[in-house]
């Protein structure tokens, strides 16, 4: 729990959550993040153990932004994509075999298309893919939950498995001018979206 108010005040002064309070992930009038709230977790057990499997951990890896070019805020789509990489030739997984990515998705000027570079050229650019690849955004549903929105959003992909249909980015309307060379194939979910997982 962050109960600091200053944090907040100081993300609010720098620009990094929208004015509006409105989280446009991937739209043409994201301006920020919104703060969200969740307490969540997930049971990881040995498959044997299980008594019911929603879905298997290939890889997990964590990435860190260091080495900063452009300001300790600037994400580096250049170690997004190194991490990606790193993370299907790890589990020995073709690229091109991924049907769906949750992305990181924030809303924020800077962060978006420095993700959507990053996924674009680990999943479509690098393989070759031409078939859509759909990106989902949780925090455009309920916001920024903070260190939670990671399993927040591991959970939101176990239950758009079970229901095989990932839910809408809100406030998707109008793709962000310099996100367009990368949709298609990318593909931004604007509506209930049937999936099958694989």
């Amino acid at each position: 729990m962050n109960l600091e108010p200053m944090i907040y005040q100081l993300q609010q002064e720098l620009g990094f959550c929208s004015p509006r309070g409105i989280s446009a992930v991937l739209d043409e009038s994201a301006d920020g993040f919104v703060k969200g709230e969740a307490v969540c977790c997930v049971l990881l057990q040995r498959r044997k153990s299980a008594h019911r499997v929603y879905a298997k951990v290939l890889s997990a890896r964590v990435g860190t932004d260091g080495n900063k070019k452009f300001g300790i805020f600037h994400p580096s789509s250049e170690t997004q994509e190194e991490l990606m990489t790193a993370s299907y030739k790890e589990a020995n997984i073709d690229p091109l075999d991924i049907t769906y990515f949750e992305s990181h998705g924030t809303g924020t000027k800077v962060g978006d298309p420095q993700e959507m570079k990053a996924i674009y050229n680990a999943y479509c650019r690098a393989p070759g893919r031409i078939n859509p690849l759909p990106v989902g955004a949780l925090k455009s549903n309920m916001g920024h939950a903070e260190s939670s929105s990671g399993v927040a959003a591991i959970i939101k992909v176990l239950i758009a498995y079970e229901n095989e249909c990932i839910p809408p980015n809100l406030n998707c309307k109008q793709l962000k001018q310099e996100l367009l060379q990368y949709f298609p194939p990318l593909l931004a979910i604007n509506q209930k979206y049937p999936y099958k997982p694989g």
